[in-house]
C-alpha cells in the first residue's frame, strides 16, 4: 500500500487555506479544526483562551473532499458559526489534507494506508456515495 502524502497547517485571520492536487488527483481532507488550539504564529497572546476549538472536519470535507482544489478565506461564516471562543477573540484553521488518484467518476480510498478514522467512496462532485457506507471495509 501506499503512504498518502499529508499537506496543510495553520491558516491565520485573513488568510487563505488551499488545497489543490495534481490533475489526475483529488483532495481528501483528513482534520480540521477551527479556534484558537495553541500559541504560535496565528495566536500570539494567550489572553487566558488557548484550546477552545471545535473539530470542522464535516463542513471543510463536505467543501474540499472529492474536489481537485478548493480555497476557504479566514475568518469563513460557516466556521465562524461554531464560537469555539469568544467572539472578540480571532481564531484559525488548522486543516492537513491528501492528494488522491481520482480519474474514475469513484474513488476508493481504502487503498491509501495512513491514520484516517474510516474509509470513504466520493464522487467527483465531493458527495460522499452513500450507497458504501455500512460496507465492512475490513475484508476489501
Amino acid at each position: 500500500m501506499t503512504e498518502a502524502a499529508v499537506y496543510g497547517g495553520d491558516y491565520c485571520d485573513t488568510e487563505t487555506f488551499r488545497a489543490e492536487c495534481a490533475r489526475d488527483e483529488v483532495v481528501v481532507m483528513r482534520s480540521a479544526r477551527y479556534g484558537r488550539m495553541a500559541l504560535g504564529r496565528c495566536v500570539e497572546t494567550e489572553m487566558g483562551h488557548i484550546g477552545c476549538n471545535r473539530d470542522v472536519l464535516t463542513p471543510v470535507d463536505r467543501r474540499c473532499s472529492g474536489r481537485r482544489r478548493c480555497e476557504l478565506r479566514i475568518p469563513d461564516a460557516e466556521l465562524e458559526s461554531t464560537r469555539p471562543c469568544l467572539r472578540e477573540l480571532k481564531s484559525y484553521l488548522e486543516a492537513a489534507y491528501s492528494c488522491l488518484p481520482g480519474t474514475n467518476s469513484l474513488i476508493n480510498i481504502t487503498t491509501i494506508s495512513y491514520n484516517f478514522y474510516a474509509p470513504h467512496y466520493y464522487t467527483m462532485s465531493g458527495k460522499r456515495d452513500r450507497q458504501h457506507f455500512g460496507h465492512n471495509f475490513d475484508k476489501l
